[in-house]
């Protein structure tokens, strides 16, 4: 599946979580960056500001024109301070064209210090500088809540339930037409994992002949014989592998692929509801981070402490409909503080 399917599928559960109607959600990809093809794919059904991999260079009529000064507040270290970081901004309107289609976007430069990064958008009604700050806000003190959520064994109370790619699968999500058959091939993953290696052994190949290099230069011939051995020896399993990859096809279809290897998906329902489950435990973290904030004065223990109460041992009991959660004692006078206020 290309990006374009895994983003559709993205924004179809958000709109559907928040009963938000096409486009209403702005959305933001924090991560990575997008190329061209990509964006014009999507322009039509979701409204979005990304950062971008195919314009790394600031044009020229950037360089001489004046940048727009946003200022970012970020959550400080300590509670209730507040960082001001200062970004400038620089933006144009584009036309983009993939095949038979066209999108219109807001080409955008951000800078900070040295460092620019190109950012695109389809969404004309934001401010140059809300999507300024809706790409490089950062929540204080933040930290990997998805890697947090697996070592507190989010992922131990449930497997998930997986299903077999089926011709018919593939001709509901539009990955296949059922007029042509399956037909989508990929480049063979065989072929890319011997180049892969072939890399590797070139790379040792380019080491061990500056290594033969000195060895001249110094007349170090005992040494440089036994090199020199093994430096014939790279290049024959160099050529091997060569000949090995060359003998393989360059595409494969991809549903053979996925029926010789096994390769299974996961159910869609299942998936959905443990994500939003998962999401709603990194909501949970953080409303308890705002409750404890203020008995601290460093959000660095604040998420200290957060963490043990969650790595916790506690006791749980039912009385009724109600759900009693006891917490083992804390050992300072803070951390007892700060489990009363988060038990009333």
């Amino acid at each position: 599946r290309k990006s374009k399917h895994y983003i559709e599928d993205v924004d179809e559960k958000l709109r559907y979580i928040y009963g938000a109607r096409k486009k209403e959600l702005l959305e933001v990809f924090d991560r990575g960056g997008y190329s061209k093809e990509f964006c014009v794919q999507i322009a039509d059904t979701i409204r979005f500001v990304c950062w971008r991999s195919d314009a790394r260079s600031v044009p020229k009529e950037a360089i001489a024109s004046t940048w727009r000064e946003v200022r970012i507040e970020h959550q400080g270290n300590n509670y209730g301070q507040v960082d001001e970081k200062t970004f400038f901004a620089w933006e144009r309107k584009a036309v983009f064209e993939w095949e038979d289609k066209k999108a219109a976007f807001r080409e955008i430069w951000i800078r900070k210090g040295r460092k620019t990064s190109p950012a695109l958008s389809n969404d004309f009604n934001t401010s140059l500088e809300d999507l300024v700050r809706h790409m490089t806000h950062r929540w204080g003190a933040q930290e990997n809540m998805f890697k947090e959520l697996k070592d507190h064994g989010i992922d131990r109370i449930h497997s998930y339930r997986k299903e077999d790619y089926t011709e018919s699968f593939l001709y509901e999500r539009g990955l296949e037409d059922i007029e042509n058959g399956i037909i989508r091939e990929i480049d063979n993953p065989d072929r890319k994992k011997i180049g892969k290696k072939i890399s590797e052994l070139r790379a040792k190949k380019r080491k061990m002949s500056e290594q033969i290099l000195k060895l001249q230069k110094e007349g170090n011939n005992r040494k440089l014989v036994a090199l020199k051995r093994k430096y014939s020896g790279l290049e024959r399993q160099i050529n091997n592998q060569i000949k090995k990859r060359d003998e393989m096809p360059k595409k494969v279809n991809l549903f053979d692929r996925i029926k010789e290897k096994g390769i299974v998906r996961l159910s869609d329902e299942k998936k959905l509801f443990f994500d939003w489950l998962k999401m709603n435990a990194i909501w949970a973290k953080r409303e308890m981070i705002e409750i404890v904030k203020p008995i601290y004065g460093d959000l660095r223990d604040v998420n200290k402490f957060v963490k043990s109460i969650l790595n916790s041992r506690t006791y749980v009991t039912r009385n009724g409909e109600v759900l009693h959660v006891s917490f083992p004692p804390q050992r300072s006078k803070k951390g007892a503080k700060a489990l009363d206020q988060l038990c009333t």
